[in-house]
């Protein structure tokens, strides 16, 4: 069976401490933020994380051109801090929670004294599941639409039988999704009995569809000029603007669009 998956991820600099003092030099890191996960029967996860570096991620930010000003004639470019992971991913997370606390059926404007560090904390701390739960939770959901069975056998039962399954996931530039989804489990030899090692990208399979086009078609059209023609056709799958960032709704994004390369190219 196949299942569809996408995440959210603050990729930052972990500094090593002892005792509180800082040791060495930062090491790079990814934290899983959220995830989410298709089948390719419609069922579905969805998961928040409790375990990411909450503060970190908060106050990541990348400069931005905000204007310019002219110095002895030369134009100069001024810059800003673009909270970009606070704005299009931890805030429509704290949206979402927000929402399930208080019941609101409907998007809810959330105003910036309500959307601060410490009320998000607050809603991960509540709302959010440690990475050994979502590892747990996602075998147990992966193993029942792969058998269509409510009954879960002892995990650890089931790595010792003659009864894998072998499911076969899909992202899109899933390279950073594959690396958080596989650090569910500890080193990639720990994946559950069964799991690849690797993601279909259905980036590089857009890519592979283009590459196998004749000699002309290329020298007259880039890849890109390509993806904005497929782009018109109506069946080509699209995503409003408040849904990109969003583990689920790309991950849903994914399966329409793997039927889509299916049925139309």
């Amino acid at each position: 069976m196949n299942f569809y998956i996408d995440t959210e991820f603050h990729e930052y600099h972990k500094q090593p401490k002892c005792l509180g003092i800082n040791v060495g030099k930062p090491i790079p890191t990814i934290d899983l933020i959220s995830i989410g996960i298709i089948s390719d029967t419609g069922e579905s996860y969805y998961a928040v994380s409790k375990d990411f570096n909450i503060e970190d991620a908060w106050n990541s930010w990348q400069p931005k051109t905000d204007g310019y000003s002219f110095k002895y004639g030369h134009k100069i470019p001024k810059f800003a801090k673009e909270y970009w992971l606070r704005n299009n991913v931890l805030r429509p997370i704290f949206i979402d929670m927000y929402n399930i606390k208080y019941g609101i059926s409907i998007q809810k404007l959330i105003s910036n004294s309500e959307f601060n560090l410490r009320n998000f904390k607050q809603f991960i701390k509540k709302y959010g599941k440690t990475n050994k739960q979502i590892a747990d939770e996602i075998y147990k959901f992966i193993y029942k639409n792969t058998y269509k069975s409510s009954s879960m056998p002892n995990l650890i039962k089931e790595n010792g039988t003659n009864k894998p399954f072998h499911p076969q996931f899909y992202g899109y530039y899933s390279d950073y999704d594959w690396v958080v989804f596989a650090q569910l489990y500890g080193k990639m030899m720990n994946l559950p009995k069964g799991y690849p090692m690797f993601c279909m990208d259905l980036r590089q399979i857009l890519q592979e569809k283009y590459d196998n086009k004749n000699k002309e078609y290329k020298e007259k059209y880039s890849y890109n000029d390509w993806i904005k023609n497929l782009k018109k056709n109506h069946n080509y799958p699209k995503q409003k603007d408040n849904e990109e960032h969003n583990a689920w709704n790309d991950a849903l994004w994914n399966l329409k669009l793997h039927n889509f390369i299916i049925n139309h190219l």
